[in-house]
């Protein structure tokens, strides 16, 4: 997990001291706030854990997890009509009544501006999730997963403050999953890929 945040925050630095130069002072502190996030992965419904003897048996119930998240960074005006945002953070993921995990991200947009008031373009994240649990009587081992979402995103208001949101693809390496002490997965791995809905706010400084 250290070795990945360390990666996490070396290359959000090359990028921040990157879009710094190039920026000026046309730079922005930026804190993107998503509280309402929705991951829906579409191969993990009925996914389950069962003992050995058979009459103990945990599942996932349901597809959707809730993915809330903070990021900071910086932003800028690449010219009237366009501005950039790179940002990196954490959340957290729980859902399906026995999963949840911390999670880090690092995500640049391009905003295009359709009026004063609203902004919309494209973005890309890069999600590591690491210690996967599962929370329950269940005994099984979850590895650590890494990939991309990415979509398009809309901000309304005023560019201090505004209502942000996202509507993403999401595609990650799948997770191993290996029983221990006599418990046994319905399958040897975990797919969390999928699509994702993001609502939050944004605010620049």
């Amino acid at each position: 997990m250290f070795k990945k945040l360390f990666q996490l925050i070396v290359f959000s630095s090359l990028l921040i001291s990157f879009n710094t130069a190039v920026a000026g002072e046309n730079i922005k502190f930026v804190l993107d706030f998503q509280p309402a996030s929705i991951l829906v992965a579409d191969d993990i419904d009925d996914f389950a854990l069962s003992s050995r003897s058979g009459y103990i048996v945990e599942y996932v119930d349901g597809n959707a997890l809730w993915t809330p998240s903070l990021k900071a960074g910086v932003g800028f005006n690449v010219n009237k009509m366009i501005s950039m945002d790179v940002t990196a953070g954490l959340g957290y993921l729980v859902g399906g009544e026995v999963l949840s995990a911390p999670f880090y991200l690092v995500d640049v947009s391009a905003n295009f501006k359709l009026g004063k008031a609203i902004t919309l373009g494209p973005h890309l994240s890069y999600i590591m999730i690491d210690e996967l649990e599962w929370d329950g009587v269940s005994d099984a081992d979850f590895g650590d997963t890494s990939g991309i979402a990415g979509g398009l995103a809309v901000t309304a208001g005023h560019e201090k403050m505004s209502f942000s949101l996202s509507v993403d693809v999401v595609s990650l390496d799948e997770v191993d999953v290996e029983g221990r002490n006599g418990w046994h997965a319905s399958q040897p791995s975990m797919d969390l890929s999928g699509w994702m809905v993001n609502m939050g706010i944004k605010m620049k400084f």
